[in-house]
C-alpha cells in the first residue's frame, strides 16, 4: 500500500458514446468492455489495490453523485467531491489536492481519469510506486504510453534526460499531431502517448496553481484552511470562479521538473465506439442475444433494446450499430469520433430527452 492519496476524476460527459452514454449515465458509468463492471468501478478497484481506502477521493459532477455512490457502495459520501459546475481538470485537481493537504499533509497524490482501461496490475503498481518516489523528490510525474502506432488522437510527451530506470525528465509536451507528424515522431523515437494520469506532492501542485492559475490557487488555499463543515458552502460560492482549463494546459506544459514514467501496463483511453469494437475478440462480433449477422465482417453491434426486437446486419462490413430503447446509431468503423456531432445537433434542436 502506497503512503499516498488518489483522486479519481469522474466528471466527464462521454458524448462520443451516445446513444448509450447520457448526461445521467455518462461513459465512466458504463460497462463498455465486458465483465459487467463500469469503467469507474474498474478505476476504483485499481485505486483500492494501491492506496489506503480513506485516502481515495472521487471528483464528479453534482448530477452524478447518486449514481457514483450507487456504483461504489464502499466509498463514504464524504470522499465524493461534487463539482457544482464543470471547470475541467485543473480546478478538479486543485480541490482534491487541497482536501488531501488539509487531512493528510503534504503527501503524494495520484490524479487518474475514471474512464480508461488498464491491464497489468503488477506493472501498474510498480509504475505508481516509481511516480510516488519521484513526487517525494519534488517532481510532477506523468505516465507515458509507448506508442503502438502513429496515433493522431493523443497528445505526446517527448522524453529528455534519464532519471534512472524507466523515467525521464520531460523535454516538452506535444499537441495532437497530424498523420505525417505522428509518423515522424515514432520514427525519431523518444516519445510517449500522454496518458492523462499524474502524481505529485500536494504542496508542489498547490504552489503551481498559485503561480499559474491564481483563482484556482486561491480557491484551493481556502479549501485547505476551511473547517470541514464549511467546505460545501465554500465550494458552492467559489468553485465556479476557478479558471476553466485542463491541468495539462494550465500547469503541466508550463511547469519545471516534470517527469515521465514509461508505462509497462496496457492502456486504452476507450475514446470511442471504435476503441470498444477493436477490443472484441474475433468471432464474437456482437453484444445481445437477439443479434443476427450475415456477411458482415468486422460488424460490432451493441443491442441494449434486444429484449423487444432483433437487430440484423446483412451484407455490410466495418459497421458499428448501437441500439437503445429510444435511439439508434449506425456508423462506419473509423467514424465514431464524429458521434459527438449528433449530440451537438440534438442540443441545437432542444432534444434534452435524448441527451
Amino acid at each position: 500500500m502506497l503512503d499516498a492519496a488518489c483522486a479519481i476524476m469522474a466528471g466527464g460527459a462521454g458524448t462520443r458514446f451516445w446513444p448509450l452514454s447520457r448526461l445521467a449515465r455518462p461513459k465512466q458509468l458504463l460497462a463498455l468492455t465486458g465483465g459487467g463492471r463500469s469503467l469507474l468501478q474498474l478505476a476504483w478497484e485499481r485505486a483500492r489495490a494501491l492506496f489506503p481506502p480513506g485516502r481515495i477521493l472521487v471528483v464528479t459532477g453534482e448530477r452524478l453523485v447518486e449514481a457514483v455512490a450507487a456504483q461504489l457502495p464502499g466509498l463514504p459520501r464524504s470522499q465524493i467531491l461534487a463539482e457544482p459546475t464543470p471547470r475541467s481538470t485543473a480546478p478538479c485537481i486543485g480541490w482534491a489536492a487541497a482536501r488531501v493537504r488539509r487531512e493528510f499533509g503534504d503527501v503524494p497524490l495520484a490524479a487518474v481519469p475514471s474512464d480508461q482501461l488498464i491491464e497489468g496490475e503488477a506493472a501498474y503498481g510498480a509504475a505508481f510506486a516509481r511516480a510516488t518516489a519521484l513526487a517525494r523528490e519534488g517532481w510532477i510525474a506523468t505516465f507515458g504510453i509507448p506508442p503502438a502506432r502513429p496515433e493522431t488522437g493523443f497528445g505526446y510527451v517527448q522524453a529528455g534526460a534519464a532519471l534512472g530506470d524507466d523515467a525521464f525528465a520531460v523535454a516538452r509536451f506535444l499537441e495532437k499531431p497530424d498523420r505525417a507528424k505522428a509518423e515522424r515522431l515514432l520514427a525519431d523515437g523518444g516519445v510517449f502517448w500522454n496518458s492523462g494520469m499524474f502524481v505529485f506532492s500536494v504542496g508542489r501542485m498547490l504552489d503551481e496553481l498559485r503561480a499559474r492559475l491564481p483563482e484556482t490557487g486561491r480557491f484551493a488555499d481556502a479549501v485547505a484552511a476551511v473547517d470541514p463543515a464549511g467546505e460545501a458552502r465554500l465550494v458552492a460560492e467559489r468553485f465556479a470562479g476557478c479558471e476553466a482549463i485542463s491541468i495539462d494546459y494550465g500547469v503541466m506544459e508550463r511547469a519545471e521538473r516534470v517527469a515521465v514514467v514509461a508505462a509497462a501496463f496496457s492502456w486504452s483511453d476507450v475514446g470511442s465506439w471504435d476503441a470498444v469494437a477493436d477490443r472484441v475478440p474475433a468471432g464474437v462480433p456482437a453484444d445481445g442475444p437477439l443479434v443476427f449477422l450475415k456477411d458482415a465482417p468486422r460488424a460490432y453491434v451493441r443491442a441494449e433494446a434486444a429484449a423487444r426486437k432483433i437487430v440484423a446486419v446483412v451484407g455490410v462490413d466495418d459497421v458499428i450499430v448501437v441500439d437503445t430503447e429510444d435511439a439508434l446509431l449506425v456508423c462506419r468503423r473509423g467514424s465514431s469520433q464524429d458521434v459527438r456531432a449528433v449530440v451537438d445537433e440534438l442540443k441545437a434542436r432542444g432534444r434534452k430527452d435524448l441527451l
